[in-house]
């Protein structure tokens, strides 16, 4: 202890711990990476619980619209004007461009109307053109 005009100064020495140094650093990284792995596997399963809850959310609601496919090309309709009913004998059933749905009589699709599968076969549109022979 020294004094110096009224104050007191205290020093402490530690004693030299290299090797022991060594090993808590190492500890200190082991430990960090540990912690790491647990974080990440932590975000996995929070992100697949995300997507269970979502899918558990929407899939139910796309059966019961019923219609989770079903879609329209109202710019592409507008533009041919399209209409659901024949026009003077022509008709999409006729057509060369008409994708028949999965039932015969049920609405299909239209090779000049990308992703419109409500075509009616007996719809008409100005795109019409008769099947080859």
């Amino acid at each position: 202890m020294v004094e110096c005009a009224g104050l007191e100064i205290r020093c402490t020495v530690m004693p030299y711990r290299g090797f022991e140094s060594h090993l808590l650093r190492q500890n200190l990284v082991q430990n960090a990476d540990r912690h790491e792995r647990i974080r990440m596997k932590n975000a996995d399963s929070r992100t697949r619980r995300q997507f269970i809850k979502i899918g558990g959310i929407v899939l139910p609601l796309l059966v019961v619209t019923g219609r989770s496919s079903a879609a329209t090309n109202a710019s592409m309709r507008s533009a041919l004007k399209y209409q659901d009913t024949p026009s003077s004998g022509k008709s999409c059933a006729g057509c060369a461009q008409f994708v028949p749905g999965k039932a015969a009589a049920g609405p299909g699709g239209c090779k000049i109307m990308p992703g419109d599968t409500e075509i009616s076969p007996s719809g008409y549109c100005t795109a019409w053109t008769a099947k080859p022979a």
